[in-house]
């Protein structure tokens, strides 16, 4: 593809995602029975798959609002201060840690809650890639400083303390609350279809899901198209997306060091033992 198609493809995707097409306007001008949809999930989860996949939706968007997450919280306001204020339609995207007055935000006929969960460890890799890439990032300054990828991974996983990052296991624990909540819990690897290595049937039934959770129709057809463009290197923050990685960047003390910090609470969030990787890296 080139460089001209990938822009005009992004520039298109913004007008869908935040409603900004005449079929879009149309929809939030005249279409009040549409749930207000808050997305949470772990930070690099697939965010925005599943962002893409709801505002796919002919009846939802996404309004023009920075993702929220507990950094934001004091300057935005939390689910109960910003929920109320939602339109029919709107889909709230969000990366916040569970706690009793969240879920209660996010209680009513008129509100749906999805929760995104993802193999932590694909959840690492994708961190440390992110991370490093992002000069403005508040963690930016304590991966760019390891030259080493697996000292890289490993930081991830155990945290820095002493710079305010928290380790893998202190993230799941903090959204652990969420799994047993009234939020439709999506896997990342059931939403991601062939493209990023995952299965088109799956893929299909998971999203008739999703859109049953919000209590939203749609045709076997419709279903089968909007699957078909999910996958989609128009994300912001997209790198490969498949399914995985982990299994290729993680060398022998990465996976003993990954298993002593998570231990069984892996298994939790539905995933299992590790697969040792082919070879060290």
């Amino acid at each position: 593809m080139t460089p001209s198609a990938t822009s005009l493809g992004r520039v298109w995707w913004d007008a869908r995602r935040f409603g900004i097409t005449p079929a879009k306007i149309r929809s939030r001008l005249f279409d009040h029975d549409a749930p207000v949809v808050v997305s949470n999930s772990l930070p690099k989860a697939g965010t925005h798959l599943l962002e893409r996949a709801l505002c796919l939706h002919p009846r939802l968007y996404r309004p023009i609002r920075r993702t929220l997450h507990d950094r934001r919280v004091p300057v935005m306001g939390d689910l109960v201060d910003v929920v109320p204020r939602l339109a029919p339609g709107h889909v709230l995207v969000t990366h916040l840690s569970y706690n009793e007055q969240r879920v209660a935000a996010v209680r009513g006929e008129r509100v749906k809650s999805l929760f995104l969960i993802r193999d932590p460890r694909d959840i690492v890799v994708s961190q440390a890639h992110f991370v490093s890439g992002r000069p403005a990032h508040p963690h930016h300054a304590t991966l760019a400083g390891i030259e080493d990828h697996q000292g890289r991974l490993r930081r991830v996983i155990l945290g820095d303390p002493e710079r305010s990052m928290p380790s893998i296991r202190q993230r799941l624990q903090s959204y652990a609350g969420w799994l047993a909540s009234e939020a439709l819990v999506v896997r990342y690897e059931d939403l991601v279809g062939v493209f990023g290595g995952g299965d088109a049937d799956v893929q299909r039934s998971t999203l008739r899901r999703v859109f049953e959770h919000l209590g939203l129709e749609l045709a076997d057809d419709d279903v089968a198209n909007l699957a078909q463009a999910t996958f989609s290197g128009n994300s912001p923050t997209f790198r490969k997306g498949r399914l995985g990685q982990w299994q290729e960047q993680f060398d022998t003390e990465t996976v003993a060091v990954f298993e002593e910090e998570v231990g069984d609470l892996i298994a939790a969030y539905g995933y299992g033992a590790h697969v040792p990787p082919s070879q060290d890296i």
